[in-house]
C-alpha cells in the first residue's frame, strides 16, 4: 500500500459517504468525518485533508508517542515507554501531545481520551499522580472551553478492559467541569456497530451525564 493509494481510498470514502448522505437525507442524519493520527507532520497533513474534503467534523485521537504506536502490542508500548524514560513519562508526553493536537486542530470530538492506559495494569493509580492528573485536568478544561465532545469509547470492552475510555476518575472530573460526553462504539466494521452502547449509556446515566447527546459539527 502506498501513500497515493491510501489517499485514493480516502477520497473514495468521502465520495461514497456524501452520496449516501444525500440519498438518505430525508430519513436519517448522516455525519461524515475522519479520525486523526498524531505523528510527525500530522498537523499539516490533517489540515490539508480537512481543507480538501470538508468533513462535517473530525475526531482528534492519538495512537503514537514519538512515532511509536502505543495501542497495538505490549512490546511496542514498552518501546515507547523506554524511549521517553518510563511509563510515567509516557503518560505525560501522551497528554502533552493531546493538548497540542486539540489546540492546533480544534477537533469537535476527542477520541479515546486515555488510550495510553491500554497496556498498563496499574493505570488507576497512575492516573492519580499529580503530574499526570494536572495534565488531564488541563486537557479537559481546554475541551470544555472549545465546546468539544469527549468520546466515551466502548471499544475498550472488546479489548478486555473493565471500563471504557475514559476511566471513571476522569469521567467524574469531566462531569464536574461540564465537559460534553457521548458514547461511541468506535466500530471497525459493520459487525460491531452499536456494540456495548446500552452498557455505556447506563454508565453515563449513573455518573450523572445527560442522554441528550450533543451532535458534532464544524
Amino acid at each position: 500500500t502506498t501513500a497515493e493509494s491510501r489517499l485514493h481510498r480516502f477520497a473514495e470514502y468521502f465520495s461514497v459517504a456524501r452520496e449516501l448522505q444525500s440519498r438518505y437525507q430525508d430519513s436519517i442524519r448522516v455525519l461524515i468525518g475522519f479520525e486523526t493520527e498524531c505523528c510527525t507532520g500530522y498537523i499539516q497533513h490533517v489540515e490539508s485533508l480537512r481543507n480538501r474534503f470538508q468533513p462535517d467534523y473530525i475526531v482528534g485521537s492519538i495512537h503514537h508517542v514519538r512515532d511509536i504506536i502505543i495501542d497495538w502490542t505490549p512490546e511496542q508500548y514498552a518501546q515507547a515507554s523506554e524511549l521517553v524514560g518510563g511509563i510515567d513519562a509516557l503518560y505525560c508526553e501522551y497528554f502533552d501531545q493531546q493538548h497540542e493536537l486539540i489546540t492546533a486542530l480544534r477537533p469537535k470530538v476527542i477520541g479515546h481520551f486515555d488510550l495510553i492506559r491500554m497496556h498498563d495494569k496499574d493505570y488507576r493509580q497512575r492516573l492519580e499522580q499529580p503530574k499526570i492528573k494536572e495534565r488531564i485536568r488541563r486537557n479537559l478544561e481546554l475541551i470544555k472551553e472549545l465546546g468539544s465532545i469527549l468520546d466515551f469509547n466502548l471499544r475498550a470492552f472488546e479489548k478486555g478492559a473493565t471500563e471504557p475510555y475514559v476511566s471513571q476518575s476522569i469521567l467524574q472530573m469531566a462531569l464536574e467541569l461540564g465537559v460534553l460526553c457521548a458514547p461511541g462504539d468506535d466500530s471497525h466494521g459493520v459487525a460491531t456497530v452499536g456494540l456495548h452502547l446500552e452498557r455505556g449509556i447506563e454508565i453515563l446515566q449513573q455518573t450523572g451525564f445527560s442522554t441528550d447527546w450533543p451532535v458534532p459539527s464544524h
